[in-house]
């Protein structure tokens, strides 16, 4: 794959991201992507101890991504997010065992006043570990065939 063709799967995923409600992480990851991968290089003293060679660059450093680690950055911080199913369906057994019910829903309200609750359900949390698990397959088989070109 060309660099080209990674960056064009980069803001198709992107804008399909956006599309579904999760322009918030593809802003976080644009931000991040601005930032760069970071890197401490050892003190002099540091290296001074490791090898003899003199070099004079110590300190943090910022270096670009690539078109192919941005569209990697983006599937995996989507995934992290989307699999959240096992920590919410543990969160709603939780409350169900310690209210000796079962409970119909947990309401979490932002602190900005636009945004509205999320709202969990045992059924809400069933469909998205469906959705998740199919978009998980789709984004694994996106990442391998990233990974299998050359």
């Amino acid at each position: 794959m060309q660099d080209q063709d990674y960056d064009l799967l980069f803001q198709q995923l992107a804008t399909t991201l956006r599309q579904g409600g999760f322009a918030w992480l593809v802003r976080q990851v644009s931000e991040q992507i601005l930032v760069g991968k970071i890197s401490i290089a050892p003190s002099t003293a540091d290296k001074k101890r490791s090898s003899k060679k003199k070099d004079a660059s110590t300190g943090t450093f910022s270096t670009a991504y690539t078109p192919k680690e941005r569209l990697e950055l983006l599937i995996k911080t989507f995934r992290h997010v989307i699999n959240t199913n096992e920590m919410e369906r543990k969160l709603l057994s939780f409350f169900d065992e310690t209210s000796h019910n079962k409970i119909e829903a947990i309401e979490f309200y932002s602190e900005l006043e636009e945004d509205a609750p999320l709202v969990l359900t045992h059924e809400r949390v069933d469909g998205r570990q469906i959705r998740a698990r199919k978009i998980t397959e789709m984004l694994d088989t996106l990442l391998e065939a990233t990974n299998d070109v050359h």
